[in-house]
């Protein structure tokens, strides 16, 4: 806890001045509100085959069609199928892939008895 409440004091000593709103400097073309948007990754376009996160649900699955402006994923490892929108899908890394194959061969094995 005093860690914490260090680093806080720390970090609004140095940061107090960066922060502060003064004069326009010349030469800098400064935004305004209606200027500046905040928006996640771009929506990527994956086909059929590819892995991918619906961040809605947190899953990984593949995708298995693109139909009426949705994709349908499958579980990695098989299951039910879900339907996401193209603005939920992430790409995964290879090390995310793994982890997820991984988990489902565990599962698998559980639900035989061999665990």
């Amino acid at each position: 806890m005093a860690a914490v409440f260090a680093a806080t004091l720390l970090l609004c000593r140095f940061a107090a001045p960066l922060l502060r709103c003064g004069p326009p400097v010349a030469g800098i073309r400064h935004l305004s509100k209606e200027e500046v948007t905040v928006s996640a990754k771009p929506s990527i376009q994956p086909s059929r085959g590819n892995y991918v996160r619906d961040a809605k649900t947190g899953m990984v699955g593949i995708v298995m069609d693109f139909s009426l402006g949705q994709y349908w994923l499958r579980p990695v490892g098989g299951g039910r199928e879900w339907v996401a929108r193209p603005s939920d899908l992430r790409e995964i890394t290879q090390a995310e892939l793994l982890s997820e194959r991984v988990a489902a061969a565990n599962r698998q094995q559980q639900a035989c008895g061999r665990a």
